[in-house]
């Protein structure tokens, strides 16, 4: 504790270890309560090496023209590795119009249903500064090699079968800034001495500096409103750590003060505070 800033919101760069790997420090309290988040800008690594060659990227990076790529609830997505189809993801055209509505229409690209396939995706990947998946990440601890983002299938070849995997990641040639993955447990793998192996470690070998992905499931209201939040910040030139930071702390403002409602079929229920409803999401890479 006595090694630790004192100014709020200084940047604390984690490279966490073993069991740690799937640890939301943001959740972390100290003995008065308050949360690791409400302290400190927050970040992961799974080695600091990764540092100096984000840093490489970075001016490259703030140079290129913006351009937004926006995937949302792909149709025609394969089944799961159990062979049951894959549920369908309402909230997540919702969650990609309200980023879109936060940039010129010239900026963005945005990929749903139907038009959401594979092929399409790997067409624009390389040539996005920032990528924003809102579909099913299905992560595999049994062959993390067959991770997979699922996208819309328009062949039976591998790369138009639906299933980007993470095999497939590492071949990408990529000039994004950012990755955000906003699907359940995408953040997760199979944990290895040097970090997780998954979707994750993937999109940062084939060129993205950050990724943002969950450690959970995360619930689609919740979701809703950090997302925008927290591009919202970004736009305005926070980095990307302050962004999450803001959009996670205005989330838990929210829950404290009643404000967050579901609409199950017995009736609206107010959502508590706890941490599995505002700290999924993780910055991994450059802050």
């Amino acid at each position: 504790e006595r090694w630790l800033p004192a100014r709020p919101g200084s940047l604390l760069t984690i490279e966490p270890h073993g069991p740690l790997l799937m640890l939301p420090f943001a959740a972390l309290q100290n003995a008065q309560g308050r949360y690791l988040i409400e302290r400190f800008t927050l970040h992961y690594v799974p080695a600091i090496s990764l540092l100096e060659f984000t840093r490489e990227k970075g001016p490259e990076a703030e140079a290129a023209p913006r351009r937004f790529l926006l995937v949302a609830a792909p149709a025609g997505i394969p089944s799961g590795p159990d062979g049951k189809a894959l549920a369908a993801l309402p909230g997540a055209r919702r969650e990609v119009s309200a980023v879109a509505r936060l940039l010129p229409v010239s900026e963005v690209m945005l990929l749903a249903g139907k038009q959401a396939t594979e092929q399409r995706v790997r067409e624009l990947v390389g040539h996005s500064t920032a990528i924003h998946f809102a579909t099913h990440g299905i992560i595999r601890d049994d062959n993390p090699f067959d991770s997979f983002l699922a996208l819309g299938s328009s062949g039976t070849g591998k790369e138009q079968d639906g299933r980007l995997t993470a095999q497939e990641i590492y071949g990408l040639q990529l000039q994004s800034d950012l990755v955000f993955l906003s699907s359940c447990r995408s953040g997760m793998g199979q944990v290895t001495g040097d970090g997780i192996m998954g979707l994750t470690r993937a999109f940062l070998y084939a060129g993205t500096p950050s990724v943002i992905a969950s450690l959970w499931d995360v619930a689609d209201e919740p979701t809703y409103r950090l997302i925008p939040a927290f591009y919202q910040s970004w736009l305005q030139g926070k980095s990307k750590g302050a962004a999450l930071r803001s959009a996670q702390l205005g989330l838990l403002r929210a829950l404290r003060a009643g404000q967050v409602k579901v609409r199950p079929p017995a009736g609206d229920v107010t959502l508590p505070e706890d941490p599995v409803f505002w700290a999924s999401f993780v910055l991994q890479g450059a802050p």
